[in-house]
């Protein structure tokens, strides 16, 4: 449950991402291809560089191949997020109530998290752990009984050899025909040794796996805080970049003077483009980290279950 949830989550945050990230594509190829035209007009200006036409070119080129990436990714996103509806069709992710990436950056800032020592993958961990102690603990009960085995048999063939010496007067033992049979084993010579020792070995091989995996699982949810904080400093300057030069004034205002150069709008407005994709992509990266921070600490799957990406983390339909 745990992994489908983070697995779903981390989907989710991707098509929401990639689908923003698209639109904002879509509006930088139309920039270039205007830019191209521009460029293209002036070809037998004294002026014209031709180098400056062939990069803005390029640029499209890797504009129109970035475009149709997501494009793919958005249509395989889809079809692996409509199977796990099945059989009901997916009919887009509804975005209401998303919460906002300023919310999660200020309870990030302002929680201490810690691994829940019920943590599911923990209690996963101590189970198999568990189970490999008691197969050795078991192992080396049994390797401490001296008697394996004993049984008793009776053989009417003796017996009857008996009977018959007795009726020639010859010496007879009619206790022969009973068999009792023993059979013992000697601790450290016994082959249940090499079983005990091979038992003794898993129990601690799981035990070092054990203490390993809290490590790590301690070490991925500090560096995933660590990779929020520094996403977050990243999305700060953007946005504050974005505030300083208010790129769409600045279009709004060349805009309004005669003989403004063309080129120049187009500049500002795909600098204007970059920077908004810049801003979308750190800001669904923290989000990412952010559901697997609560992965790593346990919340994902605590009951009752909750929905991180809403504002007001809302109860989860089963």
């Amino acid at each position: 449950l745990n992994r489908a949830l983070l697995e779903r989550y981390l989907m989710a945050i991707d098509l929401l991402m990639r689908g923003s990230t698209q639109s904002l594509y879509g509006e930088m190829i139309a920039v270039s291809e205007d830019r191209i035209k521009v460029l293209d007009k002036r070809r037998f200006a004294a002026d014209f560089d031709l180098n400056v036409l062939v990069e803005a070119e390029a640029e499209l080129t890797k504009l129109k191949t970035q475009f149709l990436d997501s494009k793919k990714e958005i249509e395989v996103l889809e079809q692996r997020i409509g199977a796990e509806f099945a059989p009901q069709p997916f009919a887009g992710l509804d975005t209401t109530g998303l919460v906002g990436v300023e919310t999660v950056i200020q309870e990030v800032e302002h929680s201490s998290y810690a691994v829940d020592s019920n943590h599911v993958y923990l209690k996963y961990l101590d189970q198999g752990l568990d189970l490999a102690e008691k197969r050795f603990r078991m192992e080396q009960s049994e390797g401490r009984q001296i008697l394996n085995s004993i049984s008793l048999s009776y053989d009417v063939g003796d017996r009857l050899d008996e009977n018959d010496r007795r009726d020639e007067g010859k010496d007879y033992d009619l206790a022969r025909a009973y068999i009792l049979e023993a059979s013992f084993k000697i601790p450290g010579l016994s082959a249940n040794t090499v079983e005990l020792n091979r038992r003794k070995g898993d129990f601690l091989a799981e035990k070092e796996d054990v203490a390993q995996n809290r490590r790590e699982l301690r070490q991925t949810m500090k560096k995933d805080i660590e990779d929020i904080h520094a996403l977050v400093a990243q999305y700060r300057y953007l946005m504050a970049r974005e505030n300083e030069v208010d790129a769409q004034a600045s279009l709004k205002k060349y805009m309004q003077m005669t003989g403004v150069d063309p080129l120049i709008l187009l500049s500002i407005k795909s600098g204007s483009l970059k920077n908004s994709l810049r801003i979308e992509e750190v800001k669904y990266g923290i989000l990412m980290n952010y559901i697997k921070v609560m992965d790593a600490t346990g919340q994902l799957s605590k009951a009752p279950l909750r929905n991180f990406l809403a504002g007001d983390k809302g109860e989860l339909a089963p």
